[in-house]
């Protein structure tokens, strides 16, 4: 349970932050402007186009791992051939499957907000989410590609912890032209997150490895510091 509460503490210290955060905090509360919630919603798309890849491989990674080849039969690797790890792995190829096309729920509210979708998918994202891109890549493909639950906890905990009361304010209290029509992707993800926390709380117990448990931890916390400097780059850039 060591690793539960160390994460649980990550995610309110998470939730604390993005409260205090001048446009999530007034995304939170359902008063952030038109302009803004697209600049938010922008980075958000280049995430979840980005987090079936990710996961995908890390399940090849682990895969790769787990093979007969002489490359990976030293004891760095034993870990990854015993059951627990393919359970691992089908958890991982499934969890990977099941993201797939939430970045089209997420153009879909950016449409909806008056946003031009080629215009996004031109896009590059911003350098905090760039750097978190790159943190949850290189977990993927490295020694520890388990790491990737670590991005995976902080973000799905949103959904069932965040979003769910975010979208009722927007819909409360915000003045966005269309603004019911653009809170799809937030509203699913309250709900689909829900069974991928409990999921994931499940497994997590599981891990004894102190080189998974290092990197969970590690990419937990990367996640809190790259999503800490998006507001400060859509603000930067006007």
């Amino acid at each position: 349970m060591e690793i539960l509460n160390e994460l649980d503490c990550l995610q309110d210290l998470f939730i604390s932050r993005l409260r205090a955060d001048p446009l999530f905090g007034a995304l939170i509360e359902g008063t952030i402007s038109q302009a803004h919630l697209c600049a938010v919603y922008q980075e958000i798309w280049h995430c979840v186009c980005e987090t079936p890849r990710s996961l995908a491989a890390a399940a090849k990674t682990l895969s790769l791992y787990r093979s007969s080849g002489a490359r990976f039969s030293g004891e760095e690797f034993a870990r990854f051939r015993t059951p627990f790890y393919g359970a691992i792995l089908e958890e991982l190829e499934t969890h990977a499957r099941e993201e797939r096309g939430h970045d089209d729920w997420m153009m879909s509210d950016l449409v909806a907000l008056g946003a031009d979708a080629e215009a996004v998918r031109r896009s590059q994202p911003g350098p905090a989410m760039s750097a978190y891109l790159a943190v949850f890549r290189h977990a993927a493909v490295g020694r520890t590609p388990l790491g990737v639950s670590g991005q995976a906890y902080m973000l799905e905990g949103l959904g069932p912890l965040l979003w769910a009361k975010t979208v009722e304010n927007l819909r409360r209290r915000s003045n966005i032209p269309n603004i019911a029509q653009a809170v799809y992707c937030l509203a699913s993800h309250a709900e689909v997150d829900r069974h991928h926390r409990e999921e994931a709380r499940r497994r997590l117990v599981g891990f004894t490895d102190r080189r998974d448990y290092d990197a969970i931890v590690f990419n937990a916390r990367a996640t809190i510091d790259t999503w800490g400097g998006l507001s400060f780059d859509i603000i930067r850039r006007g």
